[in-house]
């Protein structure tokens, strides 16, 4: 579709004896005066949407932004290839049928709200990058899918949501690390049944104790408090501050042999000083209910 009429209907139309009209000439101004700059670049405002079909659009170079809605109609294909930068200031979003790559080497910033509508395919490919600013927020509707794979990265900063509806997926390839850094006021809720095979596996946090007597511990610090023999030159008594979350754990386990830990805090019910001799407790477990620690367990060893 051309920008503007002709003003003349063809090339017979302009004869060598034909003269320029100021209307033609008008017509002439207003034509180069409406036009896109493509050397020097600008800012215009269209009064409606510019639609490229055909072969496509491609920017080269990097450094590209959008500062409104970036939307992937049904059908259509956003490829962020190697090596470019792509900024979205506003929203993203992939409808259903559309399609959106983020190749090796290339980078994807979101600074608004990111829709992946069902049936959509947004696949980021071994080696880029996308991030999603504070205040950020992605939405994968039912249906639709999202693949990092092996040496890709996503980076959801603070005061960004990323939310998985019924029915989407999320694939992770064999060698993708997956890391949360969670500060102490952030949360993590998992209504479902987690399940774990072959090597997988849940790490905790254990404190190897060092300290020469008296200590206060916390489970905001570790999930095991482990005191090895050797350490204590005589009993001593531990203090375990109150929990954050109601089912918070912790345990605590003594192998010396000679001395032993008393422990104190708001406990409901304590199986005894924690001593690895016989008929004293080695380990013993905690559940924080809200208000006490509840002993679970506890066990000579």
């Amino acid at each position: 579709m051309a920008h503007s009429s002709y003003i003349r209907g063809s090339l017979g139309a302009w004869g060598i004896a034909s003269a320029l009209t100021p209307a033609e000439l008008w017509a002439f101004d207003q034509a180069q005066y409406k036009a896109i700059n493509g050397d020097d670049g600008g800012t215009w405002a269209p009064s409606a949407a510019i639609t490229i079909g055909g072969s496509g659009l491609a920017l080269s170079g990097a450094n590209h932004s959008v500062s409104g809605t970036l939307t992937v109609s049904s059908g259509g294909f956003l490829t962020v290839a190697s090596g470019a930068d792509l900024s979205v200031a506003g929203d993203l979003a992939v409808n259903a049928g559309g399609s959106m790559v983020v190749n090796t080497g290339a980078t994807l910033d979101i600074f608004g709200a990111v829709d992946i509508e069902s049936g959509s395919v947004v696949e980021w490919k071994s080696g880029s990058e996308s991030e999603f600013e504070s205040g950020s927020e992605a939405i994968w509707e039912s249906g639709s899918n999202a693949k990092w794979e092996s040496g890709s990265n996503a980076r959801w900063y603070s005061g960004s949501n990323s939310t998985w509806e019924s029915g989407s997926n999320l694939t992770i390839e064999n060698g993708t690390v997956v890391t949360a850094v969670l500060g102490s006021a952030s949360s993590v809720t998992v209504g479902c049944v987690v399940g774990l095979a072959g090597a997988g596996r849940i790490t905790k946090r254990l404190d190897t104790n060092a300290t020469d007597g008296s200590r206060t511990i916390a489970v905001t610090t570790a999930d095991i408090f482990y005191n090895p023999s050797g350490v204590l030159s005589a009993s001593c008594a531990w203090t375990l501050t109150n929990g954050a979350n109601v089912g918070e754990e912790i345990t605590l386990v003594n192998l010396d042999a000679t001395y032993q830990i008393t422990i104190s805090g708001s406990i409901l019910s304590v199986a005894g000083a924690i001593k690895n001799a016989s008929g004293s407790f080695a380990c013993a477990s905690f559940v924080w209910n809200g208000t006490h620690w509840i002993s679970t367990s506890a066990t000579a060893v």
